[in-house]
């Protein structure tokens, strides 16, 4: 079932090619992965060697401020692909620390199977980029609503997020919009 579905995926974004589905479906180029609430899978400053598929749940990108807080950046939610672009290419620090937002499940791929499906299929690249763009994409709308009064960022983060927004608690919500307690509860009375 995870095989077909990241495939269906990757089928959405562009016509995928004959012969991917076996090799995917070889013995141990996937592995699935389940995180508990607030555990890490990519450790700020570390090196990631994997790709990871949202199977169920939600994770997010931040990076811990000198208070003590955090920036959050990027969310992914299921049937999207977690890729740190240039440093996992690279083999470079992650910029981002991510993070569960609770239990969440996820197929991953090391980044020397999608090395060796690029020698055999290389318009996989296409995908690659069309995932990136998705993201950068996503993350610019993220950033965009920062520069908004903080009394318009809930109502906007709704419109913008239908399906993310309501699965964030108030303390993910509040930390993201860089709003207070009171912002936040009068934006939600209207």
């Amino acid at each position: 079932m995870p095989l077909k579905a990241i495939l269906d995926y990757l089928d959405s974004l562009h016509p995928i090619p004959a012969g991917l589905p076996e090799t995917l479906g070889r013995a141990n180029v996937l592995q699935g992965l389940t995180l508990r609430k607030n555990e890490c899978l990519v450790a700020h400053g570390s090196r990631n060697t994997r790709a990871f598929y949202v199977k169920k749940g939600l994770l997010k990108a931040s990076v811990p401020q000198a208070d003590g807080r955090e920036q959050i950046y990027l969310f992914w939610e299921p049937n999207e692909i977690v890729v740190l672009d240039g440093p996992f290419f690279r083999n470079e620090p992650s910029p981002w620390q991510v993070t569960a937002l609770g239990t969440t499940r996820l197929e991953s791929i090391a980044r020397s199977d999608v090395d060796g499906i690029y020698a055999s299929f290389p318009q996989l690249r296409e995908h690659t980029d069309t995932i990136l763009r998705q993201q950068v994409e996503k993350r610019d709308k993220l950033i965009q609503l920062l520069r908004e009064p903080k009394g318009r960022r809930y109502a906007l983060f709704q419109r913008l997020f239908p399906t993310l927004w309501s699965q964030l608690d108030n303390a993910t919500v509040r930390a993201f919009l860089d709003i207070s307690d009171k912002t936040l509860n009068r934006s939600k009375r209207g």
